[in-house]
């Protein structure tokens, strides 16, 4: 569940005290560390992925073989409707 706040609100509450100032961005920090690090490891499997299958082509190529035909379209990526760890 989200909670939506207009900015110019967001901003008086971020004025008026600075606790609270430093929590929030505590907060945004450890949720945006969150998703990088998922990012990053969605990125080093799908390189890992990449690399599997350029040798694939290769082996194929030097081979005489027909081509591998690719394997079925995978539903497994990020999108803007995931969600990330803290996110309730």
């Amino acid at each position: 569940m989200a909670v939506v706040f207009k900015k110019a609100v967001f901003d008086t509450v971020l004025a008026s005290n600075m606790t609270i100032h430093l929590r929030i961005l505590d907060n945004m920090v450890a949720l945006l560390s969150e998703r990088l690090n998922a990012a990053n490891k969605q990125n080093d499997k799908l390189l890992r992925r990449i690399e599997d299958l350029e040798e694939e082509i290769e082996e194929t190529e030097g081979s005489g073989n027909a081509p591998v035909e690719p394997p079925p379209a995978r539903n497994d990526l990020a999108d803007e409707h995931d969600e990330f760890p803290g996110e309730d």
